[in-house]
């Protein structure tokens, strides 16, 4: 589809990174913590980023903040199973921040009901 193309043409480099664990592993029973050998892993992406001003029509929804960063990424992309997940976006890293309700819906780009894309709210890492 043609949003596939819009992306590959013009979206930016977004890098994935987070970790995936390489053969058995528990759970240490004080932290909580998985115990095992970790494997870093990153994947380079496209995506469209929309930074969040402090005077702009997204602030009615107040899970939203000035600084945060709304990202579509295609929307078969995999993000979701992915051991601390952190994107990569100029240099700077961002972490996945969870909306519901109302601000998820106004967030998914649609077009005759179908999910054009897969949108994200980020907030950057500190």
């Amino acid at each position: 589809m043609r949003e596939g193309l819009n992306l590959a043409e013009s979206g930016n480099d977004i890098v994935l990174k987070w970790t995936e664990w390489n053969g058995p592993t528990t759970e240490d029973p004080t932290t909580g913590s998985i115990l095992g050998t970790p494997v870093p892993m990153t994947e380079t992406i496209k995506g469209f980023t929309h930074f969040i001003k402090a005077s702009t029509v997204l602030r009615q929804f107040a899970e939203l903040e000035a600084g945060d960063c709304l990202l579509d990424v295609h929307r078969d992309q995999v993000l979701k199973g992915r051991n601390g997940l952190v994107f990569v976006i100029d240099g700077e890293e961002w972490k996945q921040k969870e909306v519901a309700g109302k601000t998820a819906t106004y967030v998914n780009t649609m077009c005759r009901n179908q999910k054009i894309f897969q949108t994200v709210v980020l907030r950057k890492t500190t």
